[in-house]
């Protein structure tokens, strides 16, 4: 892998490890009681280390697929769209295999980590780029005069 696609898939999964656990906090708000779960917020950092852990397997799988993907697909907004597409598919299957959910039973609170967990991954997509930074070309012309060796 490329160190720069690396460095992508890693932002990108890190946005996903530390936002995702939102969804659990704010997801009550929506559904049942129109309040946020703030109790959750003691544990945030246990959710977030959960994510990582959970979730490495599949930014390892990550990294190797946004280089393949990088690598064939040249047109920008196709490469991003793959890579959302690739990315939601990922994060939905980590969550339910390591959830053990294989039924067509969707709890809430999966949902709302599945939902928020893969706008981030997307979000993280579309916002850090695939490319490298550029550096700027180094100029042939400089202010300062070329040395002349034949000077007394």
């Amino acid at each position: 892998m490329k160190f720069y696609q690396g460095e992508y898939s890693s932002k990108v999964w890190l946005v996903a490890a530390l936002f995702g656990p939102i969804g659990l906090i704010v997801y009550p708000f929506f559904y049942s009681t129109g309040k946020f779960n703030l109790s959750l917020l003691q544990v945030y950092h246990v959710l977030v280390v959960i994510e990582l852990t959970f979730s490495f397997l599949t930014w390892l799988l990550f990294g190797l697929v946004v280089e393949i993907v990088t690598r064939t697909i040249k047109v920008h907004i196709i490469q991003k769209s793959v890579l959302s597409l690739i990315g939601i598919a990922l994060t939905l299957l980590t969550i339910y295999w390591f959830c053990g959910i294989w039924s067509l039973r969707i709890e809430h609170d999966i949902l709302a980590v599945s939902l928020t967990n893969s706008i981030c991954i997307v979000s993280g997509i579309w916002f850090f780029k695939t490319d490298p930074p550029v550096s700027p070309p180094i100029s042939s012309t400089s202010n300062t005069p070329p040395i002349n060796s034949n000077e007394n």
